[in-house]
């Protein structure tokens, strides 16, 4: 039986991409939609969608629209919509509205599910949401 390939819908509009033979240090603080190929240490915040390709490490926090992980994260996440694809691993809490895991993807940590829709709307940064948790 032939594997599908992962669906990126919703996330066709990629403003900015890092190749695989990038490696960052540093924060993403403003953009766009990016798809991440290569490494990057540092912490992403961006209006837009994320994408971390099948090659690609972020270890760092990240605040996005929606985010599809194919690679690896090892970081908190703030975003509306997770996709962890198969194969694909993030170590970190995460605050979203809806979360898919698929099979054999690895996902530890803490999950938080809110009801509203919008990012904007609140002030919190995932470390003010984390330790409200730990309270």
């Amino acid at each position: 039986m032939r594997k599908s390939k992962p669906t990126l819908s919703g996330l066709a509009h990629i403003e900015t991409i890092i190749s695989e033979d990038v490696e960052m240090i540093g924060d993403i603080i403003k953009g766009g939609s990016i798809r991440l190929e290569g490494a990057i240490k540092g912490n992403i915040t961006t209006q837009g969608n994320l994408v971390v390709g099948k090659n690609a490490t972020v270890h760092g926090n990240i605040q996005c629209e929606n985010i599809n992980v194919i690679g690896k994260v090892e970081g908190d996440v703030r975003c509306k919509h997770l996709k962890i694809f198969s194969g694909a691993s993030l170590f970190g809490s995460v605050d979203v509205l809806s979360i898919a895991i698929e099979d054999n993807a690895t996902f530890a940590g803490n999950c938080i599910r809110r009801e509203d829709t919008s990012l904007s709307e609140t002030t919190n940064t995932v470390d003010d949401i984390l330790n409200i948790t730990k309270e």
